[in-house]
């Protein structure tokens, strides 16, 4: 009897001590499998585009255990929604990675438009096995144009002759980019000046444009007059 219960004593604690293993064992693969990847809400640069814009678009995405890229970002556009993916394999190491991507979208019609940017988790390192997934969201206005250079027509910007009909003289200080748009909003001229400096437009065809100047840290806007040699 007392070889028996002394048996059946070791035979409990063994279950105990099973249970703990198995129990611990849940725990691992429950925190290695319930991990997350976190993206923050998109960046636009320009932060205010327009139709005349090459808009970018910056994600960012926290991981932890040291993720690994499997499937960098890819952004698709169906309609009034810009959809972007990106996929993550968990790492060994008990510390959080963070990945910025930069991608071009390109200009986009005047409108309203949804960025989502889904972030999943693989189970598999050489390709995207998808598990779960968080998303970020954010939306942005493109406007007419025309219309936000009707609103912001300035008048200190110095450019002569005003009408002219082939070559612009244009005040500054240091470096800047001319932009000159027709009245539609199409961009028809782009160039860098530094200091005061000449434009030809000799080959645009006789019009009323606008031309914006763009220094890096300000921007001034004017209206331009094309017209014939007499």
């Amino acid at each position: 009897m007392k070889t028996n219960c002394g048996t059946l004593v070791v035979a409990k604690k063994e279950t105990k001590t099973m249970k703990k293993l198995l129990l611990s064992f849940c725990l691992i693969i429950l925190v290695q499998t319930t991990w997350s990847q976190v993206p923050s809400t998109p960046t636009i640069i320009p932060a205010q585009p327009t139709s005349n814009d090459v808009i970018k678009v910056v994600t960012k995405v926290n991981t932890p255990n040291q993720a690994i890229v499997v499937d960098p970002c890819v952004a698709t556009i169906s309609g009034g929604t810009i959809r972007i993916k990106s996929c993550y394999c968990q790492g060994m190491l008990p510390a959080t990675q963070t990945f910025i991507d930069t991608l071009t979208i390109g200009q986009l019609s005047p409108g309203n438009y949804n960025i989502l940017h889904t972030a999943f988790s693989s189970t598999a390192q050489q390709h995207c096995t998808k598990g779960d997934s968080s998303d970020a969201l954010i939306q942005i206005t493109i406007p007419q144009t025309t219309q936000i250079y009707e609103a912001h027509i300035e008048n200190n910007l110095q450019v002569y002759p005003n009408p002219t009909s082939d070559n612009l003289s244009i005040t500054n200080q240091g470096e800047a980019v001319v932009y000159i748009y027709s009245v539609s909003g199409a961009l028809v001229k782009r160039t860098r000046i530094s200091g005061n400096g000449q434009l030809d437009i000799s080959e645009l065809p006789n019009g009323l444009y606008v031309l914006k100047l763009d220094s890096g840290e300000k921007t001034k806007i004017t209206r331009i007059v094309k017209h014939s040699k007499d």
